[in-house]
């Protein structure tokens, strides 16, 4: 086994548990609040069970990503170089860099979009990513521990939940019946349309080295992901329990719609809350991503990432406004999705079998 090309000072590390809230922060995206439509499509009241599937698959794929990177000790920029050479090496890294900035974009304009149909339908979408952008430098400013705690502030979010129990009187269990109704081809298609909402977990092929002790976080990372699955469940049964199927697969933004429905003493608008909350899970992955970006251009071009930090935020700045309606950033986040996809269950899996010969032959 291969040492690490670099070490990451301690006082710069997270505890193995802290991973436990990156991969859940990181995989309870935005994509939250509109998966039921698309499963429900596919799958009607049977989602919750492609759901499960979905989360079991990226049991596998987090398996996968702790094999590599245990075995060799670095992150996955490191890898590349150590495998392919620096050119090809620096290829692949150019695409993820690229591939990382591209996400960040997707993710702000996703959430402006959001803003501005549901609170403020005159903003200026460009006036808001770029104060969205402003914040997000100054957290990944103060480096990665700070982002980290970014995303334990953004658990915030799973007080919503709350709202679920406030909407009793409206469900209706027997949407949930009949039970099992549609095949095995139907249930694994909508498996598949679900992957993609598991994705954000691969960041950790970046942050590997910034983990103490990084064999010992692989279970809480798929805790995270047992946590994700569980929000996911609880989102898509109350949801069709509360519209009808045809309902569900007409409705774009069911969680949303759905706090329209709520009755609060001291406030009219709940849905202004459940938009307005989305920001705790933005801000961190957003912060994140453009993290990725800046570590990664630093490992493979060796430059300096207070430097590049302010050009890749503006670069996202230029691609988030680049879309033109809503339906072209969900298009476009669901190619970048199956990005995530193949990195993890195609690219990840050869680099492991690729190092596994190359030590054999040592051996």
């Amino acid at each position: 086994m291969m040492k690490t090309a670099y070490k990451v000072p301690e006082h710069l590390t997270i505890p193995p548990s802290s991973v436990f809230y990156l991969a859940f922060g990181a995989q309870a995206g935005l994509d939250y609040l509109t998966f039921q439509r698309r499963i429900a499509i596919i799958a009607g009241q049977d989602g919750w069970i492609a759901i499960i599937i979905a989360a079991l698959v990226m049991h596998i794929g987090i398996w996968f990503m702790y094999a590599l990177l245990n075995r060799e000790q670095t992150d996955l920029i490191t890898i590349n170089k150590r495998m392919f050479g620096s050119i090809i090496g620096g290829i692949f890294n150019s695409v993820l860099i690229i591939n990382f900035l591209f996400v960040g974009a997707l993710s702000v304009r996703l959430y402006a979009e959001i803003i501005k149909i549901w609170i403020f339908p005159d903003l200026k979408i460009s006036i808001l990513i770029f104060l969205l952008l402003l914040l997000a430098y100054y957290i990944v400013s103060g480096g990665f521990r700070v982002i980290v705690g970014f995303f334990l502030f953004a658990q915030l979010s799973i007080a919503l939940i709350v709202i679920y129990v406030n909407l009793m009187p409206y469900y209706y269990p027997s949407n949930l019946l009949p039970v099992w109704s549609h095949n095995m081809t139907e249930l694994f298609e909508a498996s598949w349309s679900m992957l993609p909402s598991y994705l954000g977990i691969e960041a950790l092929l970046i942050f590997y080295p910034f983990i103490k002790h990084g064999k010992k976080a692989q279970t809480w990372s798929h805790w995270g992901n047992v946590v994700t699955m569980v929000i996911y469940l609880m989102a898509f049964i109350f949801s069709i329990m509360f519209y009808s199927l045809e309902q569900l697969k007409e409705e774009q933004w069911p969680i949303l719609t759905l706090f329209k429905f709520v009755e609060l003493p001291f406030m009219e608008r709940v849905e202004f809350i459940g938009a307005s909350f989305q920001l705790f899970r933005l801000v961190p992955l957003l912060s994140l991503y453009a993290w990725m970006a800046i570590q990664s251009t630093k490992l493979q071009f060796h430059f300096s990432k207070r430097k590049t930090l302010p050009l890749a935020l503006v670069l996202i700045l230029v691609c988030s406004l680049a879309f033109k309606d809503t339906e072209k950033v969900m298009v476009f986040y669901r190619i970048a999705s199956y990005f995530g996809f193949a990195l993890i269950f195609l690219y990840v899996p050869i680099l492991f079998l690729i190092s596994k010969f190359k030590g054999a032959v040592k051996s």
